[in-house]
């Protein structure tokens, strides 16, 4: 019986061929990604490019015409459904910043305990436990502000 025993072999070329097509497949994991994005768009958009297709005038026997104006008209849609959508949402972010300095006072004091506490019927003592982890926890409470600060920061595209 010689040392590398054929079923041996057989099992750790298996397992080596396993090993290459994962990793491969994790190399290509985005561009296998789009791969499929493309294949569900092509899917999705048929049914329109059939219809522009039947109900053409001009290129009735070519695809890409039609291809390229469903997509325009996708596209449209998509900008106008955003500046419908932008003047609510600019409203809100104004808020939502403006209100922001408020709020990590009231955290960072303990009074958010108070507030929470009359919301919800707490006792004194509950709310008490509450405002002193609050204060305890300041130190931890800034660190992680200042590290969502610095992540919405890059987030919106300045850098750190």
């Amino acid at each position: 019986m010689a040392f590398p025993d054929r079923c041996t072999v057989n099992v750790l070329l298996t397992i080596l061929l396993f090993a290459a097509v994962i990793s491969i497949i994790y190399v290509a994991r985005s561009i296998i990604a789009i791969f499929i994005f493309a294949i569900l768009f092509a899917y999705l958009i048929d049914p329109v490019v059939r219809f522009l297709q039947r109900h053409s005038l001009f290129f009735k026997n070519l695809r890409g015409p039609h291809v390229l104006e469903a997509y325009l008209a996708f596209l449209i849609l998509i900008a106008i459904f955003a500046h419908a959508v932008t003047p609510g949402l600019l409203k809100q972010t104004g808020k939502v910043v403006r209100e922001t300095p408020s709020w990590v006072d009231g955290l960072l004091t303990g009074e958010v305990a108070t507030e929470i506490g009359g919301k919800y019927g707490w006792s004194e003592a509950r709310e008490l436990r509450l405002k002193s982890f609050l204060t305890q926890h300041r130190t931890d409470t800034q660190s992680l502000i200042k590290t969502a600060e610095r992540l919405t920061w890059t987030a919106m595209g300045g850098s750190s």
